[in-house]
């Protein structure tokens, strides 16, 4: 009892120093934290085909393979005109449409990792679309557009001109016939696989 008067100070003092250095952890967290996010963002790189979202460089070497593994015999479809359900099949499928896919577990699994950070889950109560003509997300991408018909592999290019060098950017607005007189938004097509 005859020390308290140091120890009560010194209790004080640690508790302020402690507080002081929560604080200043809590200051470095917070830097680093928006430098990581500020990279993320500044990660994001245009893509060099001109799909329709950027590519964040994490997922560069995915996207690679996918463009390789499917542009090779049709245009490589933006990810958002399906559902994250369709692209997981479509890419594990070896019976791809009728056609034998030689794909490798890794090639695989790194297009279906492109497709569904880029794409959406399957939502309702309706079936998952494998074909584009199907899918309500292909249908919001093009609201008011009358698409040709069939809709197949050569449809993007009669608006895309560029859709078969998997550039979605441009469209050529000659070529699409508004329904019911309202104007299309300039949004990216796609094709039936």
């Amino acid at each position: 009892m005859c020390f308290s008067w140091i120890i009560q100070p010194l209790k004080t003092a640690l508790s302020k120093a402690r507080l002081l250095i929560l604080s200043l952890l809590a200051w470095i967290f917070a830097l680093a934290l928006s430098a990581v996010l500020g990279a993320e963002f500044a990660g994001a790189v245009e893509s060099p085909y001109g799909m329709v979202d950027p590519v964040d460089a994490r997922y560069e070497a995915n996207y690679s393979v996918y463009v390789e593994q499917c542009a090779s015999c049709h245009v490589a479809l933006p990810p958002a005109v399906l559902p994250i359900e369709s692209w997981q099949t479509l890419v594990t499928d070896t019976a791809h449409y009728g056609v034998q896919l030689n794909l490798t577990q890794l090639d695989q699994q790194l297009m279906v990792n492109y497709l569904q950070t880029y794409s959406r889950r399957h939502i309702g109560s309706d079936p998952i679309p494998y074909r584009v003509k199907d899918s309500d997300y292909f249908q919001a991408l093009h609201p008011n557009v009358e698409l040709p018909q069939p809709v197949n592999l050569r449809s993007c290019t009669s608006c895309h001109i560029n859709a078969s060098n998997q550039d979605y950017s441009f469209i050529e607005p000659s070529e699409i016939e508004p329904s019911e007189n309202v104007t299309p938004k300039a949004t990216p097509a796609t094709s039936q696989q």
